[in-house]
């Protein structure tokens, strides 16, 4: 018998699961209709505490990148970081992957979330974490 893949993902506070598959989720203020991530108890808008989890966007767009030619957790280089902003208004600090020029890359470009492997931990799970990869134009 095949063992088991063990994964986990990078923050359990990050995700939700749907169908067997992890979502990126967020939280959003029932009274003032703000949205937030990572997920708050509190609406730091209207301060109240009414407040529900919601998926967020798979799409979004290229706000600001870099590109880092070291990596200090022994991620693969170069690593391009990048912001995105959903169309919450909400952005996210993220990896971008399926970008082999990064000169390429221009900010309001279209961008998608993915779920993929960040790394492999030292007990063997692959660790799992959001990334956004570039939608080219046709």
């Amino acid at each position: 018998m095949a063992d088991e893949k063990k994964i986990r993902v990078i923050n359990d506070d990050y995700f939700q699961d749907s169908n067997g598959e992890p979502v990126v989720v967020g939280s959003k203020c029932k009274l003032c209709g703000k949205v937030f991530f990572p997920k708050k108890k509190l609406c730091t808008s209207c301060l109240k505490e009414e407040m529900e989890v919601v998926p967020l966007s798979k799409k979004g767009k290229l706000l600001l990148y870099s590109v880092a030619l070291r990596s200090h957790i022994g991620l693969d280089i170069p690593l391009i970081n990048a912001f995105v902003g959903l169309p919450e208004k909400v952005v996210l600090f993220t990896i971008v992957t399926g970008c082999e020029d990064p000169g390429k890359l221009r900010t309001g470009l279209e961008m998608e979330m993915v779920i993929d492997k960040l790394k492999t931990d030292e007990s063997g799970y692959e660790v799992l974490t959001y990334k956004f990869r570039p939608v080219w134009p046709r």
